[in-house]
């Protein structure tokens, strides 16, 4: 598995958090994304989720996480949709082939190598549907994103 750095630019966001189990992802991406085009705003990148507590880490009903996508512009948001600007960070990444139940071990491989790399993870972790978000099988494609600081 390679793991790069990158710089993820200032990006516009639209978001729906949630607590509960990753079943209701499902829906709430389906009403994020209704909620963009009712307010005529255009996505302009891939969906992803922002996890607080990690599935694998938690019961369902503790986990905590928001669904997003990337619209062109800074949209206005309700009591559901909240919006902002994601401001410029460095993340360390790695791109996770197949099901979600595997994607542990991606986590773990970024983290040790911030570790042996004098890199400080300091925020939640993203994951970015690159190929097959709703989907769990062997050709899904998820770019798992943790944020870090080179010490």
């Amino acid at each position: 598995m390679e793991i790069k750095e990158k710089t993820i630019e200032d990006l516009n966001i639209a978001v729906i958090s949630n607590k509960g189990s990753l079943e209701t992802a499902k829906i709430l991406f389906a009403k994020l994304s209704g909620w963009i085009e009712s307010e005529e705003g255009e996505i302009v990148g891939n969906p992803f989720m922002i996890f607080y507590k990690l599935p694998e880490n938690v019961k369902d009903e503790e986990l905590l996480y928001d669904v997003g996508m990337p619209t062109k512009d800074l949209m206005t948001g309700n009591d559901l949709v909240n919006t902002a600007v994601m401001i410029e960070h460095k993340v360390l990444y790695a791109v996770h082939k197949g099901k979600r139940e595997d994607i542990i071990k991606t986590y773990r491989a970024i983290a040790n190598y911030a570790d042996e790399n004098n890199y400080d993870i300091i925020g939640s972790p993203k994951e970015v549907y690159i190929k097959g978000f709703l989907e769990d099988n062997d050709e899904k494609l998820t770019e798992v994103q943790l944020p870090v600081i080179k010490m």
